[in-house]
This record gives structure tokens, sequence and C-alpha cells, in this order.
């Protein structure tokens, strides 16, 4: 493996313009309200995935592959055996043999990452008396940070109106503590001699410092990886206001400056001139230190290769030999669900009730680019993945009691939680709140009550135009989106008297990310917005009578039907049915019993996954652990995600897929032109793949990348993220809870497996038409193959390779 250039094109650049290349590596991540799954490299998949970890380590000693223990584990136990590292040798071109491999397994891995100057004073300080620069200056910067970013939670806020480098540079001035709690004379006088923008600092830095201009990008790199969760916080507000089309924000290259600052300030303090050279020499031998870092993790990717290849062959065989089930012609039920692998395990118990249910996967926002704004309330919430913004916004179109309730439930919660309240709630309820607490403990409920939901039967919501004052979509609009909605969802003909529309949402207290637990296709908010909207939709006699006009004849006895699953009990529950039933003439009565047998079948299987086969009742227990305010695993979410596959539901209906499979359907014998298949490998293909490297990356490296024990969590500025303990950067990713049982992982650290059926050129044309695809197909973040009647193909750096 090659290292990585610094400067590709050996262009001569400023020093500010290093730094925003700097910035530019650093990907986003969403608040708690809206925790959604990415990809923490995102930007970086313009290079090998290894070399890219490569990268991460020189620069940020982060571990970007299982270590030599853990294979050597996968290969105790035959989950790698002698054929498929065989395979992998093989597909490599590489000439080694298995006791080579295996003695790699027993080889050690050294440390070497590029030194800031807060690590290079650290080096000569006593561990055992003094707290580390390093640990000071993050645990300073993040507190800072988490007042200035607050949301409504702390009690002293900066001056936000000064920008984050002026409102951090007038903070530090105030703050003497630092001298004497660092035992660093009068440091804190350095911060009066610091320029007044984030632009000169940066450039004044780097002139005192005298560092290279081909070592300034790592350096620079380095710094905003020292504070990651920050750096990704602040990339977030820019991508929001990218998105949006508001006005810009510097946050990220600010951050850098207030970074770099403390090294200009410790380096003037102690008078480092001396160590400058010895330091500016590691600097330059980054490239260096990156191919060093390929050399000795290049045998453990093969290892990871393995592991890869031992599932995809696995998954392969058993779609070869299974047989291909069809739906009956006339479906008495058809219900549309979530691409969500968690949706995988209820569609293949609701199918098995009869041949004549049909269910389908499509993304969970059911292609609605809107907003969620509730009546009576100024607050509004995006239901859409985080790559678009919203087009349209959803409110209700009556006050209903129900959303009464829910804007007092709402503040309510704010009040207990919010930091600044926590005694005063206490102090304020006292005794009163004590049922409160003994109900929460016992798990005592009103019987059928879902919580996650505060209206169930309500009129349908109004759909406006998101920027536009409120105006109301055309009716050509509709049409166009209903169209858009059912082709791509590939329901454009032989209807059901009953569509479902399911979308997903989780039950769990007391957890800071239970939106990572919702659709994240909505925004990490529950589906029941979205499903409502498009069922409202679809139902509109104007829309049907357009749609005949363009081919898609949705019969009159047809009714969409909004429903939303829990995920965490497998509950499916309804929405307006007495509403439709004013308008339609349908039966409930039989698709009642069908989706309860469904739903005891699919407890019962996931209660196996979380230790409780023995639970007589596993609904009930189910519903326990989501009411279980210290309950840290209420549900593995999307753990153990391995692979997409995109084709008709035939091929798979009836199989086990484990809940490990993302399922799209997709018939490419009805797709004109292929533009469905485009959508689905530009926007489905890209989400799959940042939740499956969400859960990568915290397996990989929790400390770095996962937001270690939740035990220890305590949120910070409302929704921006969590500390583990009190302090620290923010912490990023998923708790170690999410993915280990105490005993071992419950995720497999796979990079996505992606299954298409469809031509072959097809496929390789959209791929070298989109350049984020074909970066994340020929840099190997995830697998592409092609399925057909033949075989399996992978594309692979514009050649199809065949999968034995």
């Amino acid at each position: 493996m090659t290292a990585v250039a610094l400067n590709p094109q050996n262009r001569s650049l400023g020093s500010l313009e290093y730094a925003i290349e700097a910035c530019q590596l650093i990907a986003p991540v969403w608040p708690l309200d809206q925790f959604i799954a990415v990809n923490p490299w995102w930007p970086e998949i313009n290079k090998p995935f290894p070399e890219c970890m490569a990268v991460q380590a020189a620069r940020g000693n982060v571990r970007g592959v299982m270590s030599a223990e853990y294979f050597r584990g996968l290969w105790d136990r035959g989950v790698i055996a002698e054929g498929h590292l065989q395979r992998v040798l093989l597909s490599r071109g590489l000439r080694l043999s298995v006791e080579e491999l295996l003695g790699a397994l027993n080889s050690s891995f050294t440390s070497d990452k590029l030194p800031l100057i807060t690590e290079l004073i650290d080096t000569d300080r006593d561990s055992a008396v003094d707290i580390p620069w390093q640990t000071e200056i993050t645990h300073q910067i993040s507190q800072f940070c988490g007042a200035y970013f607050d949301q409504g939670q702390a009690s002293w806020r900066p001056d936000v109106d000064l920008g984050l480098y002026q409102a951090w540079k007038c903070n530090s001035l105030a703050d003497k503590g630092i001298s004497w709690l660092m035992n660093a004379g009068k440091i804190h006088r350095e911060f009066a001699h610091l320029p007044e923008s984030a632009e000169e600092l940066i450039t004044l830095a780097v002139t005192i410092l005298r560092i290279p201009e081909d070592s300034q990008q790592a350096y620079f790199h380095s710094l905003l990886l020292s504070i990651k969760g920050w750096a990704a916080w602040c990339a977030y507000q820019e991508w929001q206001a990218n998105l949006t089309q508001s006005a810009a924000t510097t946050s990220v290259l600010e951050l850098l400056a207030i970074r770099l600052a403390w090294d200009l300030v410790l380096f003037r303090h102690y008078r480092l001139d001396h160590e400058r050279p010895r330091w500016l020499a590691a600097l330059a031998r980054d490239e260096q230190r990156i191919h060093r870092h390929c050399q000795q993790q290049s045998l453990l990717w093969v290892w990871q290769m393995a592991a890869e290849y031992a599932y995809q062959s696995e998954l392969i065989h058993s779609i070869r030999q299974h047989t291909p089930q069809t739906v009956s012609a006339t479906p008495q039920l058809q219900a549309v669900f979530c691409i969500d692998v968690r949706s995988e395990v209820i569609r293949r118990h609701l199918e098995a009730q009869d041949s004549s249910i049909q269910t389908l996967g499509f993304a969970g926002f059911f292609g609605l680019p809107i907003s969620y704004n509730p009546k009576g309330s100024h607050f509004s919430r995006p239901q859409l993945p985080g790559l678009l913004a919203p087009a349209y916004r959803v409110s209700e179109q009556h006050m209903t009691q129900g959303k009464v309730d829910l804007s007092l439930g709402q503040t309510w919660q704010r009040f207990k939680q919010d930091g600044p309240s926590t005694f005063a709630f206490v102090e304020s309820t006292g005794l009163g709140y004590l049922f409160h607490l003994l109900k929460n403990s016992f798990y005592w409920s009103e019987a059928g009550q879902d919580p996650m939901v505060a209206c169930a039967d309500g009129s349908p919501p109004k759909i406006t135009h998101h920027d536009d004052g409120g105006q109301p979509v055309l009716l050509s609009e509709k049409v166009a989106l209903a169209k858009a909605v059912l082709t791509a969802m590939g329901l454009t003909s032989h209807f059901a008297s009953v569509v479902l529309l399911v979308g997903h949402g989780n039950h769990s207290r007391n957890n800071p990310h239970r939106a990572g637990l919702n659709c994240g296709a909505c925004g990490g908010q529950t589906g029941e917005v979205n499903s409502r909207a498009l069922a409202h939709l679809l139902n509109e006699g104007d829309v049907r009578q357009a749609l005949f006009s363009e081919g898609i004849a949705i019969p009159e006895t047809t009714c969409f039907i909004p429903a939303l699953h829990n995920t965490t009990t497998d509950h499916i529950q309804c929405f307006d049915v007495n509403y439709y039933q004013q308008h339609y003439d349908f039966d409930l009565g039989v698709i009642e019993q069908w989706l309860t047998q469904s739903t005891q079948a699919a407890a019962q299987e996931r209660s196996s996954k979380l230790g409780s086969e023995t639970i007589a009742k596993p609904e009930k227990n189910l519903s326990q652990r989501g009411k279980d305010w210290s309950q840290v695993r209420p549900e593995w979410g999307l753990a153990n995600n391995a692979a997409f596959i995109v084709a008709p539901r035939s091929l798979t209906r009836g199989l086990d897929l484990q809940g490990r499979t993302f399922l799209h359907d997709y018939d490419a014998s009805i797709d004109e032109n292929f533009a469905v298949l485009e959508q689905i490998m530009t926007a489905p293909m890209v989400v799959t793949h940042w939740i499956n490297l969400q859960y990568y990356a915290s397996v990989v490296d929790n400390p770095n990348y996962g937001s270690g024990n939740k035990v220890l969590h305590n949120v910070v500025g409302g929704n921006i993220g969590v500390f583990e303990g009190n302090g620290g950067d923010l912490r990023t990713g998923l708790s170690l809870q999410s993915l280990h049982n105490g005993s071992e992982w419950m995720h497999e650290a796979l990079r996505l497996s992606v299954f298409v059926q469809a031509p072959k050129l097809a496929i390789a044309d959209i791929v070298a038409r989109h350049e984020q695809v074909r970066q994340l197909v020929d840099n190997e973040w995830l697998y592409l193959f092609q399925l057909d009647a033949t075989g399996v193909n992978r594309l692979w750096r514009g050649e199809w390779l065949e999968l034995d």
C-alpha cells in the first residue's frame, strides 16, 4: 500500500488555504434530537479505505481496523476459514501462506503519531502529579464550546455575537485560574498578544512556529483530530448552512484557530525555540509515518477482507439455494416498511402469516422531503435524510387534545432534563413525584398505550411549501410527488384494498441517544408524520384521478393507512383509521390478527438476542425494557448490519436474513432508463453506508469514534451531544452498550456489501457518472455486487470480477 500524498497537485498554497483544506476533512455530527448515523470519515472517501485509516492513525492515533486478538478469535471459532484467506490472497495477488498470516496476529504494533506542541511538553511533565496539557486544553475548549453553542441548558453563555474565536479569546483573557491549575506561572497573559481574528492567528502561528508549507495541512488536521468531537459539531454547523443556503459559517476554521492558539501560547510561554528543529523534523515525517502505518496494518486488512468475504459467501449461498417466493396476484394486504435492518425481522414474520400478504422496502421518510411543524408551536423539525433539505412543511390541520398534551409534555420534559433546573425540579415536586418514580421503576402503565405517539386517530396533516409563507401545494406538484414515490417503491399496479405505510420509531426512557434508534431517513425522528402525510396524499381523490392519466390506476376501494412499527417491542400501531373508515369500506379485523401474530413471533426472536430467550412473555419483556429508565440496552438498534439488497422481495421472501440486511424493493424490468436504480444508488445506498460506517467506527475505535460508557453520559447544551463524565471532548458515535453485551461484540465490524439485481451496464454507468458513488466503490468503502441468473459479480475499479 502506498502513502497518501499531502498535496498531490504540488501547488503552492497559503497557510489559510491549508487550514481550510484540513477543515474540510472533518465529517459532521448531528445533535441528539436529530441523531443520525454518519460515516465519520466521509470527506476522505477519495482515498482507499485502508489508506484513510493509516492517515487517521498517523495524525490522530486512531485505530481503523480490528485488533489481532479479535481476528484470532474469529479464526479459532471458525468464522474465518483457510478458504476465506486464500480467496483474499488470490484476489490481491499476494504470495503469502496462511501460517504467515497467523504469525502476523502475534506481531506487536507501535503507535507513531504526529506530535503537537502540547504533546511535546507533556513528555517532560510528571504524569503522576501534573495534569497533561493535552487533557486540560481539550477540557478547556470543550467547556467553552458547550457554553457557546448551548441550546438552552447553560446558565451562562459567552457573547456569541463575537464569533467563536473572538468569544474564546475574551473568555481566556478573563480566566486566570489556568496559570494556577497548571502551575504555569502567568501564562494567562500570553492570550493578550493573540490576534483578533482566526485568520490572523493562523498566519501568525505558522510564522512564529516556522512550519514548512508541506507540513501545514497535516499539522492542522492533527490539531482538529485532537478535538474531533467539537470539530464534528462545527462541521455540522457548516453542513446545515450549505444545505439550507443560509449565512455561511467558519466554525471549524475558528475552532482550529483556538486549538492552534494554545500550541502557540505554550510555545511562547515555555520558550521552546530550542525544541523547534526536533519538532519540525517530526512534522516532516508525516508521509513516512502514514506509509509505516499502511505497512503495519496491511496483513490485518487481509484478515478484515477475509471476515467480509466469509459473510458475503454465506449470504450469497443462502440466496442462491433459496427458491424465490411470489405473492398472490391479488394481495389482501400490502405493507411498505423502511429499509432499516430491523424491518427485515417483522416483514419476514408478517409475510409468514399468509401468502396474500405483500411487504415492500422503501426509505422510511417515504420520499417526502418535509419538515414537521406541530400546530401551536414555532418549532420545526426535519423529517428527511441529513443529505437533503426540506421542500415542504407538514402541520396538523386541527389542534387535537393529543397535540396539546404533547406540547405540555415537551415543556415538562425539558424542565426535568435541563441542567440548571435539575435540582429545582426535585425541590419543586418533592414527594409529589414519588408515585411517578415508582411507576417508572415497576413499569406500571396504561394497557395498550404506545408512548411514542401523541395522537393515534386524528384528521390527516396539512402539507404546504416550506419556504413560501405556507402556500398550498399545487395539485400538479402533489401528483408529481405521488407518482415519483409510487414508482420508486415499485407499487404502481395490483393494489390491495389496504396498503399500510409503516414508519418506525423506538420506545425507551432516560436515553439521550434515543433519536439514534428512530428512523435515520426521517432525521432521527419517528416515521409517523411521513406515513400520515403520504397516506393522505395518496387517498386524495383529485390526486388519484390525475395519477390515472399518468398510467397509475389506484382502485377506489384501496385505502392507504399510516402506521408505526415500534422497533423496541415490534408492535405496529395504525393511525387515522376512524377518519378513513368514513370514506372507505374495509375491515381491519383479519389484518390486526396478522399484525398481532407477527409481533409475537418477532418479539420472541428479538428477545433471544437480548439474552431473554427464557422469558415466557417476550412482548411484555420488551415493553418493560423500553419503560425501564435504568435499562442501558432497550434494543440493539441496527447493530450487526452488514448488507443492502436491492432486488424484488420475491428473491429473499421466506429467507431468514437475521436482521442484518437492509432491503429495498426494486424491479429492473419496469425501471425506465434505470432512473429508480440511480436514485437508490445515490441516496439510500449512501445512507446505509453511513449507518454501516458509524457502527464500524464505534466498534473498531470507541474511544475516538464512539461515545463510551452511557452510564457516565452527561448531556451537553440541551441537545448538542454528551460528555463521558463531566468533561473531555464531545463524544460522538455509539455507546459501548449499544454494541457489546458485556462478553462479546454484538456488531461485527464489516464494510457494507451491496447486492443489486440489475444489468451490469446500468450499474456500472451509474457508478461512473456519480463521483461519490465511484469513490465509495473503487476505494472499498463498500462492496458492490450484481446478482443475475448465472452468478454473482463484483464491480471494482471499472471491472467486473466474478465471485466464486
